[in-house]
């Protein structure tokens, strides 16, 4: 037939039966003609037939076209298995998966990890998404798992113990819970992790208080050069007079950390906090002036006297 006859003979027939059915199967399949092809798959409804196609078909734009008609889980996981190794399609396939258990069973089983991840972020299930999370050595996968999770203490656990600093940075940035933070902010093994804990609660207290005991606690961490200059900003945003917890060994630790020079905010706090430091504490003055307080950026003295 030649295209005329075959548009011709398409928009004659009555989708509903099932003998049409099979000839727009046949159409979608054989036909020289990519409209008359289109044309077929948008009349074409039988589910097993548009199994076919998105596992068989070469074209990918009818494939994707079959794909999108299909509604059943079962039918989507066969073809998401069956063209595993197209990515595109096969997470097309995946993200129209409603059922968890299914889905469950993509995450955790297929070859690819951008399959899987297509496969994670239909999950809402917090038990299969700690299981996914246990299982996969991915960190990438790892924390797609996570960014589905609200149990503030499984995060915490993730961030303390997760192998990948990546993974437990990014529970970190989910956890809420103040107390939480705190604690990884004062015993986590890894300084990169304490400073993300602190530099959390520095970003909720921007839009909510904490308890006072919760920042008083961090005083502690003055003598860490790494977080001095978060913590100190945790004590001005809740309003706590950190300037009577310093000592000489804070001076010590401030100077390491500002002529370390990791970033001009973090030179800026450091500044202005030696500078109210030489005002307020006059037995801290003779500590502060035995360092050269250069600025790593400008080499700028910073005048205290």
């Amino acid at each position: 037939m030649n295209y005329q006859s075959t548009m011709a003979r398409l928009q004659e027939l009555d989708p509903a039966s099932q003998a049409n059915q099979k000839l727009l199967f046949e159409v979608c399949t054989q036909s020289m003609f990519n409209e008359a092809r289109q044309a077929a798959i948008d009349m074409l409804k039988n589910p097993s037939l548009l199994v076919k196609i998105a596992c068989h078909e070469q074209d990918q734009d009818i494939c994707r076209a079959a794909i999108e008609k299909l509604t059943d889980d079962a039918s989507l996981l066969e073809v998401a298995e069956y063209i595993y190794d197209d990515h595109y399609l096969c997470s097309l396939a995946i993200s129209r998966i409603n059922d968890q258990e299914m889905l469950l069973h993509v995450a955790l089983s297929h070859a690819y990890d951008e399959c899987r991840i297509v496969a994670i972020k239909r999950l809402d299930d917090q038990d299969s998404l700690l299981e996914i999370i246990k299982q996969n050595k991915n960190p990438e996968v790892r924390i797609a798992a996570l960014e589905s999770l609200t149990n503030q203490q499984v995060l915490a656990e993730i961030a303390a113990k997760d192998p990948s600093s990546w993974v437990r940075r990014s529970a970190v940035g989910k956890i809420t819970d103040s107390t939480l933070l705190a604690h990884i902010a004062m015993h986590n093994s890894l300084r990169t992790i304490r400073l993300a804990a602190l530099l959390r609660l520095l970003e909720m207290g921007k839009t909510r208080s904490f308890p006072q005991e919760t920042i008083e606690q961090l005083l502690v961490l003055l003598d860490d050069s790494t977080v001095v200059e978060s913590v100190i900003e945790l004590a001005q945003q809740a309003g706590i007079d950190w300037m009577c917890s310093i000592t000489e060994i804070t001076v010590e630790v401030l100077y390491e950390a500002y002529i370390a020079g990791k970033g001009w905010h973090r030179n800026q706090v450091i500044e202005q906090s030696v500078k109210r430091l030489y005002e307020l504490r006059p037995d801290l003055q003779e500590s502060l002036l035995s360092y050269q307080w250069v600025n790593p950026y400008t080499e700028i003295t910073v005048n205290l006297a």
